[in-house]
């Protein structure tokens, strides 16, 4: 029997090694008055109730921010005080952080696609019986970031952005889609100069 799968096995293997996430900004808000940001210290968050998660994205956009020193915000908040923002906001501006970036995760989808098999005899019975691929179900996961920004001491936003990423596969992967579509836009916004 003759099989018709090489295009799903395709896929599976461009996945496995090219990687399919592909991140989108969806929408965006700028303050006005905010015509570009320049940052010299920046608290990262990345709120999660897994905390190994927390710091692994922490790490991956504090590594991804190359123009200011990003700190996780993991390393001067414990977990049972990442709720409080107050406290939060006394702890960042008394360690003389002049931005923070909060990006985390709003929404997980799953969507199944139906894909039809084929017929890989003739049309009619003449000659054999040809064979009937059934098909598969195919699951995407979308991930929906918000990511907002915030200048300190004055406990402003200055630009936030809703994201989607299709099939992230790891948070790593997550983050650094994300990371490079955030700086993306804010740079074709004109907020940070181009890499």
């Amino acid at each position: 029997m003759k099989s018709h799968r090489l295009p799903a096995l395709l896929f599976a293997v461009a996945c496995a090694f090219g990687g399919c996430a592909t991140t989108k900004v969806l929408s965006t808000w700028r303050d006005p008055s905010v015509s570009q940001l320049s940052f010299r210290k920046i608290l990262v968050i990345a709120p999660s109730k897994d905390p190994s998660l927390r710091r692994e994205a922490e790490d991956a956009i504090a590594q991804r921010i190359t123009r200011a020193q990003a700190v996780p915000s993991y390393t001067i908040i414990p977990e049972n005080e990442l709720g409080n923002d107050q406290l939060i906001r006394e702890r960042a501006t008394a360690a003389g952080f002049d931005g923070v970036i909060v990006s985390r995760v709003v929404s997980v989808d799953k969507e199944a696609t139906w894909m039809p098999g084929m017929w890989t005899g003739p049309y009619y019975a003449y000659g054999g019986w040809g064979a009937y691929d059934p098909g598969y179900m195919r699951v995407d996961t979308y991930v929906r970031v918000e990511t907002n920004v915030y200048s300190l001491p004055d406990d402003k936003l200055v630009w936030a952005s809703a994201s989607r990423t299709e099939n992230p596969g790891s948070v790593r992967k997550l983050v650094d889609d994300t990371a490079a579509a955030v700086a993306k836009e804010m740079t074709k916004q004109g907020l940070i100069p181009p890499a």
